[in-house]
Parts: structure tokens; sequence; C-alpha cells
């Protein structure tokens, strides 16, 4: 209690002076005649004596004693009709402290939002007092586990105290704000607040302050959670060694300290070592009392890795010390830090195989963390729709998966199908979790994070669904498995295409999307400078600056939500795809789909063949993946020198596992939406068998099927369905050239590339100096097409390349962090340069491409290049895949049609054949066929507003880049 009764009192107290500025009569509490003494003096008076005597009190004895005079007071107050005085807001804030230090979070709340109204009506919004109570509100809402509303006030603190420039107080909000968003799982926007708040820290205290140890502690608790261990690993040792510092190795800090450690190095796999830290907090704790709670932390997790080392009476021991301690800190009734030693005791007995003690625990677990869930004895779920929880959602996500592991180990022990029936039902509860989760997160760093790390629960759930079609043969389940396929993948830029559907629909003005669109690109931009500066000293302010940034678009967000109810509404309606939505538009086209799960035991294939739905068992993509990686390594680097044999020998087993159990009876056009190292690997490159003398004669998938790649079906059912924006032209073609200088070959066709296609297709180009990245951004979004014939790059998160030539704009890379923000209304947009089709995978979403990138800009279709190509074998299948288009045909068909031409037309010799000079090329999106000049109107008279809300976003854009390049 101590460190936390310093470190309030240092930041919270609220300095009062007397009129006369004399001294405050100090009484003993219990001194009737000073209390008859209050009631009888005037109203303002009484206030200010009530708070000198509160402090009096809680200086000399403790803060149970000043809580018991400050309720006495507020009760004999409410007798006398007396105004708001600022002594009265002072007072219901420093009850507020009180209560926060004695941990009654909730009374600590009530107190804050009572001192926050009185100061607001006294004072005005625009004082350091009110921002206090901000701060302190969101304090009190985080330690009571409420994470979702303590950002509000801790947003309004920050805002208010940015206004006040008030640096220190920004830094020590920026704090609270970081330990909130770390509690929630937003562990990389925490570790943005945290790197904003530490040099103020430094600037503001000293190296060796608490504010900064804790801020390297907070620091460690995010890189620890996202596996990056070496640098939680020296931010947690730097924290411990100012805390020995400041306080000794007794201190319970300390104490803290041990315990992060011992996390780190339970995950590293060094058990002994994580013993011994949590030994060692065990020790500190027991010499301080009132550290009940943070004892009980440091068994539960002495437990864990005692039943990971096998030694499962002591972990059993070390639980129910950690449940004794808990009880002895905590209310009685549910709570979420006893569910937490809850679920490691059923981890334990699911260990060892006792199903039904581990399945009694979970549903404990799950009572103290659902409310009003009260079957702790059967396997029933909550119903979590809409509802509170206590503590966090991704600690109630791990128990559900748990829960449904063990009815999975129930059936497999007594083959009864209702365990699996159950484990089902549970796995649509991890996936509302997770929804939930996803809601609640800001950044894509973070949703990303969590799309990964619910992989492993959507595995479990498609064995679950697999098991129970092969036991019943029922197509419900095979629905099933569709659902949690596409809750699998690319749930990011579907919620990003409904966000852009749902402003549509709300009818925003073109002016307050522009100012959003500026903000997020003045993000990507600090971003992709991030990314890719190693300087620490540069990096600091480009790092405030993101966090400022990130906190107006947030509290621009908030607004936009509450000023435009049909848009909050449209944007978070759940409206995943459907078998029956996707059946519908797979007849229309005449088309089949394949869907591929890469799991870690068992990967599956779930596909339309025209007729039926089929569920199908692949092996592990332990036994592909290797294969998918040798392939496309050996077509991106070795080009064309890769033999004829060497080719055969790994093309033909990845057709035999991943084609053909499933494409017998697929029709000629197929969808395609890959997992795993899939999205790597064009599927109509596989030959179906080694027949074949050289490279011509191999019988590709290629010549019997159309394929297009699809993120999703819930993204291509939004890509086909989008509201098509009005445009003012046909074709936008860029061709840059490169100095010698900039490190880029010189391309020979990409300018003839360009001017032969705006022959056809009429339009703009834009080569040699035009070709810019600031013509670009500007004009992209007027276009039906767009054409980037350039260089382009997978590496430093993805760029494509621009022409350099203008003085005071140094940047001629368009990052991908730069791409999500702008707003297009293309049809279509080829990528003909290397690499734009791959990038990293992100497991649980996709791959981070470029051509990723413009879906999320709002393009639905795209052409582009899973591998480094050849201008000049490119260029000849992308001239007539233009003209193909031209002629009405589809895409996925144009450039089905535009690579058999080249493969088998006479000028192509034998070496030109190589699958490495036209397989890289791929479609992604939707193929529906482009509409022709005079096929549509474009409606002129709605680009006024459009034109104006670009204006103000380059204005505004414009100024932040210069600040920006001279911060650097």
């Amino acid at each position: 209690m101590m460190r936390k009764l310093w470190f309030w009192g240092a930041l919270l107290t609220t300095l009062a002076f007397s009129a006369t500025g004399n001294a405050f009569p100090s009484y003993p509490y219990s001194d009737t005649s000073y209390s008859t003494h209050l009631q009888e003096a005037p109203c303002a008076v009484a206030d200010s004596l009530a708070y000198h005597q509160a402090m009096a009190i809680y200086d000399s004895l403790d803060a149970e004693q000043a809580i018991d005079f400050l309720a006495t007071f507020f009760s004999q107050r409410k007798s006398k009709a007396c105004a708001e005085t600022a002594f009265l807001g002072d007072l219901w804030h420093k009850y507020g402290v009180f209560l926060y230090l004695t941990d009654q979070y909730r009374q600590a709340e009530l107190a804050y939002q009572r001192a926050l109204a009185i100061r607001i009506a006294v004072l005005g919004t625009h004082h350091p007092d009110v921002a206090r109570s901000y701060h302190n509100l969101g304090v009190a809402l985080k330690e009571k586990g409420d994470f979702i509303n303590a950002l509000p006030p801790l947003k309004e603190a920050v805002a208010l105290r940015q206004k006040l420039e008030a640096s220190a107080g920004v830094a020590d909000s920026y704090f609270e704000q970081a330990a909130v968003y770390n509690a929630m799982g937003e562990y990389n926007i925490a570790l943005e607040y945290l790197h904003a708040a530490l040099p103020v820290f430094r600037a503001h205290y000293s190296d060796q302050s608490y504010e900064v140890a804790q801020t390297y502690n907070e620091l460690g608790i995010a890189h620890w959670n996202l596996g990056e261990y070496q640098p939680a690993l020296k931010n947690i040792q730097l924290a411990q060694a100012v805390f020995v510092a400041l306080y000794g190795t007794e201190d319970t800090d300390v104490a803290l300290t041990h315990i992060n450690l011992g996390n780190i190095y339970d995950d590293l796999g060094a058990g002994a070592q994580a013993l011994r830290q949590y030994n060692e907090a065990i020790s500190i704790y027991q010499q301080h009392e009132g550290y009940d709670l943070s004892l009980g932390l440091a068994y539960n997790n002495l437990g864990v890795v005692l039943r990971k080392l096998g030694r499962y009476k002591e972990s059993r021991e070390a639980m129910e010390r950690s449940l004794k301690a808990k009880n002895r800190a905590l209310p009685a009734g549910p709570h979420p830090n006893k569910a937490a030693t809850l679920d490691n005791i059923g981890d334990l007995y699911l260990e060892m195989g006792h199903l039904d003690n581990a399945m009694q625990q979970y549903q404990r677990a799950i009572f103290h963390r659902v409310p009003g869930f009260t079957d702790t004895l059967g396997y029933s779920n909550p119903a979590i729709t809409n509802a509170g929880i206590r503590g966090s959602w991704q600690k109630l996500l791990i128990v559900m998966a748990s829960k449904a592991k063990t009815l999975k180990a129930l059936y497999e022990k007594t083959e009864d199908q209702a365990y699996l029936d159950q484990a089902l039902s549970t796995y649509y509860i991890c996936e509302q979790v997770v929804a939930q989760l996803q809601q609640q997160y800001e950044t894509r760093k973070s949703k990303l994070f969590l799309q990964e790390n619910a992989l492993p629960v959507y595995e479990e759930a498609l064995e679950t669904c697999f098991l129970l079609y092969q036991i019943t043969g029922k197509d419900t389940y095979v629905e099933d498995a569709f659902f949690f396929i596409e809750q699998s993948r690319a749930t990011l830029l579907a919620a990003t295409l409904q966000d852009a559907e749902a402003k549509n629909t709300a009818g925003i003005p073109a002016a307050v999307l522009a100012q959003e669109q500026g903000l997020k690109a003045n993000i990507g931009y600090l971003e992709s400078k991030l990314a890719l500066s190693a300087d620490t000293a540069r990096r600091a302010p480009l790092q405030r600056t993101l966090a400022d940034l990130r906190h107006q678009l947030q509290l621009f967000t908030a607004n936009l939500e509450d000023q435009y109810p049909t848009y909050y509404y449209e944007k978070y309606q759940r409206t995943k795809a459907s078998m029956a939505d996707l059946v519908r538009l797979m007849s229309a086209a005449n088309a089949g789909w394949v869907s591929y799960f890469a799991g870690e035991k068992q990967s599956y294939a779930l596909f339309w063949n025209g007729a039926d739905w089929k569920l199908s068992a692949l092996p592990a993509r332990a036994q592909w993946e290797p294969l998918i990686v040798e392939l496309t390594r050996a077509l991106s680097q070795q080009q064309h020198n890769l033999p004829l044999e060497t080719f055969q020998s790994i093309a033909c087993p990845l057709y035999t596992v991943l084609w053909a159990p499933i494409g017998k009876t697929l029709p000629e056009r197929v969808f395609v939406s890959p997992a795993g190292a899939i999205h790597h690997l064009p599927i109509s490159i596989l030959p179906s068998s080694k027949d074949g003398a050289h490279w011509k004669q191999l019988p590709y998938l290629l010549h019997r099927h159309q394929i297009s790649y699809a993120y999703s079906a819930s993204v291509l059912l939004q890509q086909e369905n989008r509201t098509a924006p009005s445009v003012t032209s046909s074709f936008l073609g860029i061709a840059p050239i490169f100095s010698e200088d900039s490190g880029l070959a010189a391309l020979s066709y990409n300018q003839q590339e360009v001017n032969t296609i705006e022959q056809s297709w009429k339009g703009r180009v834009l080569t040699g100096p035009q070709a810019t990245k600031q013509a670009f951004t500007e004009l992209a979004g007027n276009y039906q097409i767009l054409h980037l014939s350039t260089h382009a790059s997978a590496a430093e998160g993805g760029w494509i390349a621009f022409s350099n030539t203008l003085s005071g704009q140094p940047d001629s890379k368009l990052y991908l962090s730069e791409l999500y923000p702008l707003n297009l209304a293309a049809e279509m947009a080829v990528l003909s340069a290397c690499e734009t089709a791959s990038g990293e995978l992100s497991r649980g979403e996709g791959v981070m491409s470029l051509a990723r990138g413009l879906s999320y800009a709002g393009c639905p279709s795209t052409v582009a290049t899973l591998w480094p190509v050849l201008q000049g074998s490119s260029s000849r299948i992308i001239l007539e895949f233009y003209d193909l288009l031209k002629a009405g045909k589809a895409k996925d068909a144009a450039l089905q049609e535009a690579q058999l031409s080249y493969l088998m037309s006479e000028e192509t010799d034998l070496i030109g054949a190589h699958p490495a000079l036209w397989g890289g090329l791929v479609h992604l999106g939707t193929p529906r066929p482009i509409p022709q000049p005079g096929q549509q109107g474009y409606l002129w008279w709605a680009l006024g507003a459009i034109a104006i809300g670009m204006l103000l976003w380059l204005i505004g854009r414009r100024a932040f880049l210069s600040w920006a390049q001279q911060e650097e």
C-alpha cells in the first residue's frame, strides 16, 4: 500500500489555501465540537475547513478515518442550502483519492464523477483541476477492470492538458492509457503511448524516478505480451534496477518485477529461472501486510510453471495458496482475479486427465467472469451478447477455449456425440468474444495480433465440425465449418469495407471524411517512418506526434459515431457472408469456390463444385508448406534457371495434396480463398502430372481453370455489392523514372506500356518526372483504372516507387501503411511491378501486400505479382490482358487467356515459357468486366464536394509533411 500511497499522494494532491493565508486549525477526528463548528460555519468556510481537516486526519492517521470524516461531512452538508464551491469539488476529488487508496474503486469512481461535475460548474471546462478529475476517474475505472469506460475520461484529460500545455500531466495520462491498452490487449498502441511518455518523465522527474521505472515496467509487459522477449527482459530489468536503487531489494515494486521476469522466463521455457523469480516475489510479499492479492498472483504463476514441469502435487498446493490469498484480499462473491486461478487449476486437471474436475473449475471460472451465469456444476454456456464481463475479454476467451477442449477430450473418452455438440456451441461463444475484442481494438496491429492468437481456437472448432460431419453426414456441420473458416481470415479488411459503406449510407459530408482521411494519412506516414528509423533521437518526437495523432483520430471517430447514429449502427452490424449468399454469387458466375484452412495438426479444404458443398481433410501444413516455400523461392530467385525436373518434383506433389482431392468436379471458373503459404502459390502453375518434355507441354491448371483469389467470401461479396463511386476518367497510368543514385534500375518498357494502354482506354498518363508520389495520391481517387508500371518490393513493409524530382520532396516511395487511408473509386488496379501480391503473412488475416492495401483503400479488383518479374514478358501479358478487357472479357478470363496466349505463342521460346516468367501474375477480387466508356454516365455534379474535401485534406497533409520533414 505504501508505494500506492506515495505515488498517488504526489500525483493527485490538490492544493487549497484560505482567503487570509492563515493556517487552519486541526482537531482530533472524534472532536464533536469541531463537527458542530463546521455545521455552524458559512458554507464556503465549512468546505475549506473540512478539506484541511480531512487532509490532517489523512496525514496523521490513515485514509479510512479520512473517508469516514468526509462521509459524515457530506451527509451533514445536505441539510444546508449551500451552493457548490471550489473547495467542495476538492473535497469530492480527495474523497475519491482516499477511496482509491483503500481499493474501493467503484466508490472512488462515483466520487470523481461528483468532483468533476462540481469543478466544471464552478471552474469551467478549461482548468487543471478538471483535467485531474478526468484523469483520476479513468484510473479508478481502470483499476475496477472497466477498461472500455476508462479510456474516454483519460482521453479528455489528455486533450485538456494539451491545451493547458501541461506536458508532465499529458505524460501521466498517456501512461495510464498505456496501462489500459495493455490490459485490453492493445499492446502496440500501449507501446506508442509509453514511448511518448518516457522522455517527458525523464526530463520532468529524472532517470532514477518512480515514474520512469513504472514506464519501463509497462514497456516490458507490452513487449512480453507481443512475444518480443528480449526487449521485454531489458525493460523489466531496467525497471527493477531503478526500484532497487530507490527503495531497496525487499520493496513490493521490486517483487512485481520479479513476477514479470518470471512470466518472460516461463514463456522462454526457462522453468527453473521462472520459479526463482516467483519465489523471490513471494518472499518479499510475505514481509508486507496488505499485499495478499499480489501474493496470490505470485503463487498462481508459480503453480503454472510447476504444472508445466510435471510437478502436479506442488502445482496444486501453490494454486490453493493463491486462492486463499486472493480470498483474503477480495470481497466475497465473483471476481475475475479468482477466475484466473480457477482457470489454471482447470488446466492442471485437464493435463492430469481428470476431465470432470477440469470442467468444474472452468465453469467456476466462467461464473466469476460473466454476470448472471450460475451453472458451476454442468456444461452450459453463458449468454454474453451485449453483456458486460468482469475483467478482460481475452481471459474469458482463454477459459472458454479450454472448456471446449475439455469437452472434446470427454468425447474422445466416451464417444458421446453430445460432448462434441456442446464443444461446438462453446466455440461459437469463443467467436463472439473475439468479435467483442475486434470491436474494442483501435489499431490494425492489435487486431492482427488478436486474429493470429485466435487461429488455434478456429482450428479446434474446425476439427469439431469435421468430426461431427463424419459422424452424422449432416450438411449443417459443413455450414459451421464455413462460418469458422470465414472468421479465420480477412476480418479486418471486411470491417474496413463495411466501415466505408456505412459512411456512404450515413451520408457523411465529403469535407468531414477528408478530415478523417488526413488524420489517417498522417498516421500512416509516421508509421512508415518509424518502421524504417532506428535512430532513438529521431524516433522520440515522431512517437510523441504519432500518439497525439492517434488520440485525435480516436476522438474524431467517437464524435463521428455520436453525430451519425446510422453510421454507428451500420459500422458494427455483423454481416458475415452466409453459404447461401456465396452460392447465389457462384451460380450467377458459373463458378466454383475453394476455401483452404492451414492448421498445425490438420488442414482443410471446403469447396462448392456448382452443385454440392464438400469438406475435405488435408495433411497438416508441415507436410506441404515447405514445398511451397521451396518452389516460390526458386521461381523468385532462380527465375528461369529452375530446371524442369526440379519444378516437377515439387509442383506435382503440391497438386496431389492441394488440388487433386477437390479439383475433379470443379467448373472452369474457380474462386480460391487461400490460407497460410498457399497465399504465395499461384494455383494455375501446378501441373496435374509430369507429362511433357518441356515447359510448353506441361498440363498446367492454367489450361483448365480461370482462377481469381478472394480474401474471404465476405470480402468478395462486399466487393461485388459495393456502391461504386463516380469517377472523372477511365484510366490513370504511372511510369516513373529512376536516377542513378536511387538504387533502382531503369525500366525500358514502362512508359511504352502505359502509353499503349492509354491509347485504347483514354485517360491520363504520368511518365518520367511527372510520375511522383504526390501526383498519384492527389489523382488516384478520380479514375476507374489505376495502372502502375514501376518498381515495388515486399521488403520494409511493402512499397511502390515513384519519380523523385521535386525539391523538398524526399519521399519517392509509397509504403503500404500509406495506401490504407486512400479513398479510391477505381474498379481495378494493375500493379505491373515486382512482389505486389506478396508480403508478410499475418496468420488469421492474410498476406499484408500492396494489392491488399489497395483493397483497404476501396479498390475491389487488383492484378498483381507474386515475385519479381521480367518486364518484357509481363508487359506482353498485360497489354493483351487490356485488349481482352476492352473486348468485354471478365478479368479472370482475360488474364487466363493472356497468359495462355503468351505461353503458347510462337514468339515465346522454350526458355520464355518458364512459369517464372508468366505464372506470377494473379487476379485478386471481383472478376466482373470493366464497364466501357459510354456504358455508364459519370456524375460530374457530385465532384464538387469531393474536390472540396480533397483540397482540405491536401492542405493539412502538406502542412503535416512539411513539419515531419523538419523533425527528421
